[in-house]
Formats: C-alpha cells, structure tokens, sequence
C-alpha cells in the first residue's frame, strides 16, 4: 500500500484538522476506500488495516503538520514502512533524525531529496549524519537529491547504510561535491544494476585507482559531469552494461572515453546529453571501434560538426577495415546544435550529403532502421539555394526513404525542401541578411 501527504491533501483538509486527518491514500483496493471516510483520514487506521503488509510513505509537503507528524507520529509507524520518499525542506528532515538508528527494519526503498525554504538567502546544511537508515537492512534502493547540503565529509560516512548491498543508486539534482568521495563511494557499490550520478559539484580531479572493480549486475549508467570522473570510469569494469548516458556541457576531448570500449563489452545503448564532439573525431572513433554490440545511439542537445562526426556511420572504416558498429539499429541527432555562424551554414546543408552517405551505406547492408536528425535553432531553409548538387542531394535522400517504406527516417527541413524543388523555388538569396540564421 501506498499512502501519500502531499501539497494538495493540505489544501482540501478542512480547517484545524489534525496532523492525522491530512492523508491520502492510492493503489488501495476499492474494499478499504468503501470503509468509511474517517478511516480514510487517519495514518494510524491505515497503517493497523495494513497489517502484516508493510507501507510505502510519500511526504511532500513544508507545512506544520507535516512537522508535527515527522517529530511525534513517525517513530512510531516506522517499523511498518517499506518505501519512504520525503521532500521538504532540509530543516524539516532534521524533525525525525533524533530516531534510534534501528527503527526501519522493512526499509527497502528511501527517497530523500535535501531541499531548502526558497525564502532563506543561505542554503542550510545538514549538521547531522543520517544514522538512523544504519541498521536498515533490506535497503537496496537510494535516491538522493540535494546531497551537496550534507556536512563535510565522506557520502559513506555521512549516511553509514550498508553500501554494499544497494541495487539501485541515484543523487539528482545539485550532486555530491568532492568532499563527499564519490568514486570512492562507488567502488564499495558492486552489486547495483542501475545507477545515476550527478556530479556537477565535483571539479577536482582524483587519482585514478590502480586496482580495477567489477560490477556485474550493473545494467543501466547514467553520469552528469563537469570534469571527467577517471577515478570512477576509468578503474571499473562493467561487463553487463546495457545503456550509458553520460551528459556534459564541456567539450570531451579530456575524457578517456576511447577506452571504455574493453570495460563494457554489451554496451547496447548510448546516450550523449548536452556534449561538446567538436574537435573529437578521431577519439570518437576509436570509441566506436571498441563496442561492437552498440544497436543504439543517441545524441541529445550535443553540439557536433557534421563533416566529422557522421563519416563514423557511413563510409569511415573501422579499425581492420568494415563498418563501424556493425549492429546498429536507431541512430538518433536529436536537437543538435552545429553553429549558428554564417559560415557554419555549410555544416548544414552538407548535413543532408553526409546522411545520405549513411543511409546508402547501411540499409543494404546493416540491420539500421530507424534514422532521426533535428537541429537545435530553426535555419531559414526557404533562403538556402538548391541547385546542382544540393538539388540532387536532396532529390537521392527523399529517394533513399522513399525506397524503405518500412523504416522509420526523419530528417527535419526535407520536406519542405523537397516542396521547394517541386514547385521551383530554387533560386539562392540575393542579399547577404537573407542568410540571417535567426529565426522569424
């Protein structure tokens, strides 16, 4: 059962209710909602009607109440909850840290998110570890946002859990910073399967560690960054992985992405978030050359140069000669940005030359089947010439589509080029603002 206290069950509680008459309740079979509407209302009822079955807790709401019911009424249910998901205001999480650290005997999923009054002008900081999750022994699953509000000092020391044995790994929003030990934190955590770290905060490079782990369950990665985490990457193994996002708004080429290849052998699935490929090319390749069992991959709000990235899926050989990442499936250019310069215009119209190159290098002869392309910024494709070889380049791509029916192929501005031929409107701008790449 699932019972959840959140900002609208205060709005619709009638005036001086108890902190006991503010709960909703969901995924609750029709049986017990016809019980009465008291019952409804009341934690206490809900949780003895519960009985043998264990509770998931939602809290999301600052209000005193919610206070009241953190400091005086939940040591006393905590025995019976399974998932506990609190969002409020960090001084608020303080109300219930005085509990001894065996009360969560159930405790299987927590979901904390360290938030703060948006009308404080300094963020607070937690000035308690979080012992009371210590002997919670089922725990396998931890979602954390806001962790850069912990005191100094070590993640595993400021909330002492048994990392060991967590199965699923988040810190969201406003990440851990160096000083909480992440990379190290990591290594102790080899039996997750899914992990997503947000590790904005840290700046500092660390030590790379000489001694490689292996996470073998480890199936889903997903990694926001500002400076390349080698201390995490580059000394662990995951050869069960099957999806790696990794996002980032500065350029790459510090990473040793190139020679992750070997430690993810399975990777089936790549995300590029929010990255800078420019200048990458040549590393991008030896990237590609070493995941053999890539079937997709996309590039999200990434910034790239055409000219240098998609010869990687068209007619640039692999390492011994072949065609890289032989298995490929869906490839994705989703809102990417190539430059907004007049001369970076040519990145976009060789954009459509160059997909051509990759769609007549794999339909025939690789299993692709889904190809998507979609720019960040509208171009004025209306003021864009098309003669010669950007007529017949657009004629060849529309045919190439046109020609597997079954696929599914979308490249934004062809069709409306396509119509621009048909019906002649070929003729190049004459004034040089009519490239003026901003839009309308």
């Amino acid at each position: 059962m699932r019972l959840c206290i959140a900002p609208e069950t205060w709005w619709h509680s009638a005036a001086g209710a108890s902190p006991l008459a503010i709960m909703v309740f969901m995924h609750v079979c029709s049986g017990w909602r016809a019980s009465g509407p008291d019952a409804t209302r009341q934690i206490h009822a809900w949780f003895r009607r519960a009985r043998p079955m264990t509770v998931s807790l939602y809290i999301a709401s600052p209000s005193h109440p919610t206070r009241q019911l953190l400091k005086h009424d939940l040591g006393s249910l905590t025995h019976q909850i399974s998932g506990l998901s609190v969002y409020c205001p960090l001084e608020m999480l303080a109300d219930f840290l005085h509990l001894p650290p065996n009360v969560f005997p159930a405790l299987e999923k927590l979901d904390l998110s360290f938030g703060w009054d948006s009308l404080s002008a300094v963020a607070p900081r937690m000035h308690h570890g979080l012992t009371i999750f210590k002997e919670a022994r089922l725990l396998r699953t931890l979602f954390l946002a806001g962790v850069y509000h912990l005191r100094t000092g070590a993640l595993s020391t400021e909330i002492p859990i048994d990392w060991a044995r967590l199965e699923e790994l988040e810190l969201r929003h406003r990440g851990p910073k160096d000083r909480h030990a992440i990379p190290d934190l990591f290594r102790q955590c080899t039996r997750l399967r899914r992990a997503v770290l947000d590790l904005t905060n840290a700046k500092a490079l660390q030590p790379i560690p000489n001694h490689i782990i292996d996470f073998p369950f480890l199936v889903l990665l997903e990694i926001t960054f500002k400076v390349w985490p080698a201390a995490l990457m580059d000394a662990s193994r995951f050869r069960h992985l099957k999806e790696l996002t990794l996002a980032s708004d500065v350029r790459l080429t510090d990473t040793n992405l190139s020679k992750l290849g070997p430690h993810m052998p399975q990777l089936g699935k790549l995300v590029l978030r929010n990255v800078d490929l420019f200048d990458w090319e040549n590393e991008f390749d030896g990237f590609l050359a070493n995941i053999y069992c890539l079937r997709e991959i996309v590039f999200f709000d990434a910034k790239l140069s055409p000219r240098a990235i998609f010869p990687a899926f068209g007619d640039r050989a692999a390492r011994g000669g072949g065609t890289l990442v032989p298995h490929l499936e869906k490839l994705s250019f989703d809102n990417i940005d190539i430059g907004v310069e007049d001369e970076d215009l040519e990145n976009y119209t060789d954009a459509f030359g160059l997909i051509v190159d990759i769609l007549g290098t794999r339909l025939e002869s690789t299993p692709l089947c889904d190809c998507y392309l979609s720019w960040s910024w509208r171009y004025k494709f209306d003021t864009i010439p098309l003669y010669g070889h950007a007529k017949y380049t657009i004629r060849l791509l529309q045919g190439l589509i046109d020609a597997y029916p079954a696929l599914s192929i979308a490249i934004e501005d062809l069709e409306e080029f396509v119509e621009r031929i048909q019906t002649g409107a070929i003729e190049p701008p004459i004034r040089r603002e009519d490239y003026d790449t901003e839009s309308d």
